[in-house]
């Protein structure tokens, strides 16, 4: 009877388009039309996504629509008498229609199509840390997996009762209901309203014969409790396996169950497991003698067939028996991935240094630790995320839910209490300190729209401020006890407490242009980005505070880098001239592989105003030292055959600086003879002999001088321009005093930064990231064009576009602060939006620049280094939000965030490592310089 159904199911879906990976949403309630429609879906050739009818009816559509749903099998209507689910372009079969209760009595079983153990067999949404739900895609090969490696072990055959507990929507379902289907067993369907009855359900146990009873750690306390309230409850139990698992266990608190049915009871195994490497990943079976004794964390036992656990530390190094590490999954059951998520994805599937054969494992973000016996002890997690009742939930995505409530400004997330008691607390902070929170009703029912029931705090905490860490991030312990919140805490303007938070609160002011700045204001919010940090940290040390760039980002307030900073500097920078061969870095091969017919002619330039004059011979002293104190700028490029080898110079051979009488009767004639001789400035360049940077002063009588500087792009960049521009200035001021120059210290030079780059190339860490980068590599689609031919400037057209002053002002401002993001990421999600839409793609490739400088080691510090950085890198931008701009700029930020090392790791496997092959990059290039004539004035 249930075949026939879920045949005469499937050909309705067939005719709905559902194919091999085409998600069928499946929202019904545990029992056999469940089990029907989900048979139906794989008849078709599809993947069920289950759906629990008690969600929210938005967190439903937001599912469906996030996986491309063609079809939804519902039953009935909606929880709460809400509007349907429905999605646009998305299918509905109803099992209360009549028409589909006629086809699908009229069906009869058939083999259906033919599926491979490669394709999905299920979807499953788990919490995400960015406030957005995250697919996970299991093949059916992963559940085979599952099921062929416990049979052994369990013995599980025709004779066993199982029991369906869980929500469909819990993976832990996937293991009872296709455990007792797959070994012939019987599978009793738990109703709801005893699922909530710990002594009913102890009678339906005995009543139904259940001889494997799968169950979270909380639950079976509960029903242990049942059983020692009444003893009879429990009279006549058949159970002979009881497995454990969704969180942690205390084998302590299992010495009632020991006491009461002593040996001749169900053996109790405790399961480790995780969604991605469906459902089970370990096994530990806990006798009587498992309740006694200190454990150090939660037994979970050994890989079960078919999977490798691995606890490494940071550098993916196996660690020692004993001492923590995080946890890793190799083997069959690992999942595809997060459907339509490549990069986090990547993040989380990795490659596996240990295997040898290019396969991937899994980092689970769980802490563990070997036995000498070899057997494995969870010992926590690596980040904030939390399980209540087995459910694993990040706090981050309610705590995005909560501010988005108008009258919360900040959210805090965590859970309390142990076992069944265990419970999610908020704390929150009011936009208003005189209205305060809304009410715990008007704050319940507005997660209740977005988030399932699950997910929902028990308690809710007015606070006039978040607690902080020294490092700046929310201090959890700190949070107020649930039971004893203090709400008389006050959050104002504060001012800096000690000298190193005045000394970082004036520089952020000064680069900033602010007139103040408080220890507790966040850097991005006040305007700042990825180039004017780098700035930051320059004036910092030149005011003796010595900070990275990696700490910008990490400590957003003054406050929390004031905590990390020192006063001593920590980089292994030469402070001498340095000289010779060093290794060409990735974007400097980038430029020369193009193999450009003038590869000289490839400058950056700047034309400033000298408001009071200033002698020739003095700016030829100043550009001396600038020469000496910059190593890149004595560079020389020479190339044997199809390579280049650059070599720094001990000094300077050519006289760089001009003095051009400019001025002329005419302003017509002026400007164009500068300009003349300007590009006899450029031409002048040449990268075998030198030099690579030129100077020209134009003098124009009476009136004020220019100053052009014209540098190969091979020695310069965006970042480089304030620092140089900035020790040009130091120079000319002392040398007109008749001082001895004297520049700032000079950090790590561009010689041991390409070494260091190189180093970083052979890494095995490195090696790791190939995948990731050929995965996105593949979101490649090519744009609409109207005309072939040469890409000439003759056949170019310029559209121009601008925003006013106060737009751009609050472009730079507000927009980042409302959505705690980075200006870049505003503009990227545009640039994305626009060309998936110009291309009617999903997603559209870009080239994505950075600034370069980033974190390659200890001892490295490029800050006030002068050269080409640049970082170029495949970035797939994607238009699905292109109606929502507010979740269009999420899926960006979150999609940036999970690009692995910045970005940097492409260019070294490309051009460093040849581990990338050669193939067409995007069509599209984004740089976006920063605040460029604030860093410049």
């Amino acid at each position: 009877w249930l075949q026939r159904r879920a045949g005469g199911l499937a050909k309705l879906l067939r005719r709905a388009g559902v194919g091999p990976d085409t998600v069928v949403g499946v929202c019904l309630d545990r029992g056999p039309d469940l089990v029907t429609a989900m048979l139906a879906v794989w008849q078709a050739g599809g993947a069920y996504l289950p759906l629990d009818p008690a969600y929210p009816a938005d967190r439903l559509a937001f599912m469906l629509a996030d996986c491309g749903a063609r079809a939804l099998i519902s039953q009935g209507e909606p929880a709460g008498g809400g509007e349907p689910v429905q999605v646009a372009g998305m299918a509905v079969i109803r099992l209360d229609d009549p028409a589909v209760a006629r086809a699908s009595a009229q069906g009869r079983a058939e083999a259906g199509a033919r599926t491979s153990a490669g394709q999905l067999a299920y979807v499953i949404y788990t919490s995400g840390s960015t406030g957005r739900p995250k697919a996970v895609g299991i093949p059916h090969g992963n559940v085979a997996s599952l099921l062929a490696g416990t049979r052994p072990w369990f013995g599980f055959g025709p004779g066993d009762v199982w029991t369906w507990f869980h929500s469909p929507a819990f993976d832990f379902s996937v293991w009872e209901l296709w455990g007792a289907l797959a070994h012939g067993g019987r599978l009793v369907a738990v109703p709801a309203g005893i699922s909530r009855s710990p002594a009913d359900f102890l009678r339906l146990l005995a009543a139904e014969g259940v001889t494997v009873l799968s169950q979270t750690p909380a639950a079976f306390h509960q029903l242990l409790a049942a059983e020692a309230d009444d003893p009879g409850a429990g009279r006549g139990l058949a159970l002979r396996s009881v497995v454990l698992g969704g969180e942690a266990l205390d084998p302590g608190r299992l010495r009632g169950w020991y006491e009461r049915h002593g040996g001749g009871g169900a053996v109790l195994v405790n399961m480790y497991g995780i969604t991605e490497t469906t459902v089970h990943v370990t096994y530990a079976e806990l006798g009587p003698e498992s309740v006694a004794g200190s454990w150090g964390g939660s037994p979970i036992g050994r890989a079960i067939p078919g999977l490798r656990a691995y606890v490494l530390d940071r550098q993916l190094r196996p660690v020692p028996v004993g001492v923590a590490g995080e946890l890793f999954v190799a083997g069959d059951q690992l999942a595809r991935g997060y459907l339509g998520r490549p990069a986090l994805t990547a993040e989380r599937f990795v490659a596996c240094p240990l295997a040898g054969d290019g396969s991937r494992m899994y980092r689970t973000g769980d802490t563990a630790r070997w036995t000498a016996a070899g057997q494995l002890r969870f010992t926590g997690r690596a980040d904030d995320q939390v399980k209540v009742r087995g459910f694993r939930i990040e706090p981050g995505e309610i705590e995005v839910a909560l501010v988005a409530h108008p009258a919360v400004a900040a959210a805090a997330v965590t859970a309390a209490g142990a076992g069944a008691d265990r419970r999610l607390a908020a704390y929150l902070v009011p936009v208003s300190q005189s209205e305060g929170i809304p009410s715990v009703g008007e704050l319940r029912a507005h997660l209740q729209r977005q988030l399932p029931d699950f997910m929902i705090p028990a308690v809710f905490i007015e606070l006039a401020a978040l607690p902080l860490t020294r490092n700046g991030k929310l201090d959890r312990a700190a949070l107020p006890d649930p039971g004893r919140a203090r709400p008389d805490l006050t959050a104002a303007f504060v001012a800096p407490r000690t000298d190193m938070e005045r000394v970082l609160a004036e520089v952020w002011a000064e680069v900033l242009d602010l007139d103040r700045v408080g220890v507790e204001d966040n850097f991005f919010e006040l305007g700042g980005d990825s180039i004017i940090s780098i700035q930051t940290v320059s004036r910092a040390r030149a005011s003796g505070v010595y900070v990275t760039p990696a700490q910008m980002f990490e400590h957003q307030t003054v406050a929390s880098l004031a905590a990390v900073a020192t006063r001593e500097v920590a980089t292994d920078a030469e402070q001498g001239p340095v000289v010779g061969e060093f290794p060409l870095s990735p974007i400097q091969r980038w430029f020369l592989e193009r193999d450009l017919p003038e590869p000289a002619h490839f400058n950056q330039a700047m034309v400033v105003e000298i408001s009071e004059p200033v002698a020739p011979e003095t700016l030829r002293a100043a550009v001396a030292a600038v020469l000496d104190h910059h190593d890149a700028l004595r560079a020389r490029y020479t190339r044997y055959g199809a390579d280049w080898v650059g070599r720094i110079l001990a000094a300077e051979p050519n006289d760089v600086l001009w003095v051009v009488e400019a001025a002329r009767p005419d302003a017509r004639d002026e400007r164009a003879y500068i300009e003349s001789r300007a590009s006899e400035a450029h031409a002048s360049l040449d990268l075998e002999h030198g030099p690579l940077a030129r100077f020209v002063l134009f003098t124009r009588g009476a009136r004020s001088q220019l100053l052009l500087v014209a540098v190969h792009h091979l020695a310069v960049d965006a970042v480089s321009w304030p620092v140089l521009l900035e020790d040009l200035s130091i120079a000319c001021t002392q040398a007109e005093r008749g001082l001895p120059v004297q520049l700032p210290p000079k950090t790590t030079s561009y010689r041991r930064w390409s070494q260091r780059l190189a180093e970083l190339a052979g890494s095995a860490e490195l090696a790791a990231e190939a995948g990731y980068w050929r995965e996105a590599a593949r979101a490649a689609v090519p744009l609409p064009r109207d005309l072939d031919g040469r890409n000439t400037i003759a056949s170019a057209r310029t559209v121009r576009a601008a925003l006013s002053a106060e737009q751009t002002s609050r472009l730079l401002r507000e927009v980042p602060s409302a959505y705690r993001t980075q200006i870049s990421d505003v503009l990227l999600t545009a640039l994305g939006t626009v060309l998936a839409q110009w291309s009617q793609a999903t997603a559209a490739l870009v080239d994505l620049e950075g600034h370069g400088r980033g974190d390659v080691g200890p001892g490295i510090d490029v800050s006030r280094t002068v050269g080409w950085f640049t970082s170029i890198y495949p970035v797939a931008l994607t238009g699905a939000d292109r109606d929502d701009p507010g979740a269009a700029l999420r899926h960006t930020k979150e999609g940036l965030r999970g690009i692995p090392r910045g970005g940097l790791g492409y260019g070294l496997l490309r051009y460093l490592a040849d581990g990338l092959p050669a193939a067409a990059g995007p069509e599209v290039s984004f740089n976006y310089l920063g605040q460029f004539d604030r860093a410049a004035a």
